[in-house]
């Protein structure tokens, strides 16, 4: 707003011959009227990260040295809590819980869907919580195979489960992890996206390859209301692949509170990519380590402080 005036007050200052513009000229030259503009440009791409970066470490330090005090606290007392003077028994122990790891893990696995919009609309940082989402439904997708037949032998047959896994993990790493076709890539270290890249990489590269051009790339297929704050799933624009009735029906309903989960997406990779010897179900162990720490020490406490009410994450 302050930069609107600029041009045509310049413009004005320049051409006119009155005798107001004569004397205002003196004194305030015609280049001097985008000076305004300029300045409240710089001043607020200055202003607000630095403002944003303080109040981010304020909270976050407080939020450590609160916990830090609960576990003194609660280790002094053998492991009870006393409550403090200014607070009910309840109070004394809800508070430090909701901000607890625990408190974290049971809203990503029960619903995470408030986190996401939260972490979306308030941190730009969705893309972290649909990749913990995308893990959480794949490996319990992969468990509650495990638990109907624990005798399989995953690397009997390469046309059956496993090489689904595998294709739903190619998916979840062109979404999520890789630089080249993830729309918002996830923040991780360079030795687990190395790691990651080894694993997939090639697999995935037959992605960016059924896709007509890179433009067509930005239409994003349906996914899970949970989902639909952060597009990071591509529309499949190859020929559809259809998995066995088995595995669809042990992937199902991993997660009943979502409407559909990542195992209910048809993946675009052939069934005859080859599986790398050491794709197991802990392939995204470390990644998933490293996004809940970030989300644990930024995206957290933001978002309990941010819920004016956290009695429902204190179950």
């Amino acid at each position: 707003m302050r930069s609107l005036p600029g041009s045509p007050m310049w413009f004005a200052a320049l051409y006119s011959t009155t005798k107001v513009w004569v004397a205002i000229n003196r004194y305030w030259v015609p280049s001097l009227w985008f000076a305004p503009g300029i300045m409240t440009m710089e001043a607020v791409t200055i202003f607000f990260p630095c403002y944003e970066l303080i109040v981010s470490k304020k909270q976050r330090d407080r939020f450590l040295e609160e916990l830090h005090e609960w576990n003194e606290t609660k280790a002094a007392s053998g492991g009870k809590l006393d409550s403090a003077p200014s607070r009910t028994p309840s109070e004394a122990s809800r508070v430090p819980e909701v901000y607890s790891r625990r408190a974290l893990g049971r809203c990503l696995e029960e619903d995470s869907s408030a986190l996401l919009q939260f972490a979306a609309a308030k941190e730009f940082s969705g893309e972290n919580i649909i990749f913990l989402n995308y893990v959480r439904d794949w490996k319990a997708a992969w468990a509650k195979v495990g638990e109907s037949n624990p005798e399989y032998n995953w690397n009997r047959d390469p046309e059956y489960h496993r090489v689904h896994f595998f294709k739903i993990a190619v998916e979840i790493y062109a979404a999520c992890i890789d630089m080249n076709l993830a729309e918002f890539p996830i923040n991780i270290e360079s030795q687990i996206y190395s790691d990651l890249r080894e694993m997939f990489g090639e697999a995935s590269q037959l992605i960016g390859q059924s896709v007509f051009s890179r433009a067509e790339t930005r239409a994003y297929r349906s996914r899970p209301e949970s989902y639909n704050w952060m597009p990071t799933h591509r529309k499949k624009l190859s020929t559809v692949i259809i998995v066995e009735e088995d595995t669809q029906a042990l992937c199902s309903d991993a997660h009943p509170h979502e409407a559909q989960s990542i195992m209910h997406f048809e993946p675009r990779v052939l069934n005859s990519v080859t599986i790398p010897d050491n794709f197991t179900a802990n392939a995204f162990d470390q990644a998933e380590k490293s996004i809940k720490n970030l989300v644990y020490t930024n995206t957290w406490p933001k978002f309990v402080d941010f819920s004016s009410d956290a009695s429902i994450y204190s179950k």
